[in-house]
């Protein structure tokens, strides 16, 4: 502790957050952090899921917000970038490992898109139902029907661990009128 006190004191590290700092004192911090996400994310919230909206988009959102499930509710102010984790179920199957954390599966983030959530400190944690619907319409168009009923197997049996069974009524709705949509009348 001692020794990145100096360090910092002496300008040979940066602080990015509480408890992170760098020895590259020559990128901009906000391209850094971007360029560097994913570990950070790892280091600050091991084993987190990437979820919600960000599970759909892959990147934070217009306003930097990255949305995680962890152990733990906190919010971690990056330098252009919001890591807002809450505490849910941990990586479930289907859930993808990338750089120490994993991501949402299809199906998860759509579960979680059809939650309601309203913007506080930043974008909402969820999509908007257009949004969803235009996803899950890219989806199907680039994927296909077997692809999304393998997403709905999924979902079904995922949705009793997130406590989303209200979420799986309302997203077979979101599917099914989406999926009739492009049958020819």
């Amino acid at each position: 502790m001692f020794r990145i006190s100096r360090d910092h004191k002496a300008g040979r590290i940066r602080r990015l957050a509480h408890g992170l700092y760098t020895t590259n004192l020559d990128e901009p911090p906000e391209r850094l952090v971007r360029r560097l996400l994913w570990e950070i994310v790892s280091l600050l919230f091991p084993g987190a899921v990437v979820s919600a909206r960000t599970a759909l988009g892959g990147e934070p959102a217009r306003d930097g917000s990255v949305f995680l499930t962890s152990d733990t509710d906190r919010d971690v102010e990056l330098p252009g970038v919001l890591l807002r984790a809450r505490k849910g179920p941990g990586r479930l199957p289907g859930d993808t490992p990338m750089h120490g954390v994993y991501v949402a599966s299809r199906a998860r983030a759509y579960l979680e898109n059809m939650q309601t959530t309203r913007a506080r400190r930043s974008v909402s944690r969820s999509v908007s139902r257009y949004e969803l619907e235009q996803r899950i319409a890219a989806d199907l168009r680039e994927r296909g029907v077997k692809y999304m009923q393998g997403v709905m197997r999924e979902a079904k049996g995922i949705a009793g661990r997130l406590g989303m069974k209200g979420e799986l009524r309302e997203l077979e709705g979101v599917v099914a009128g989406v999926v009739g949509m492009r049958r020819p009348v």
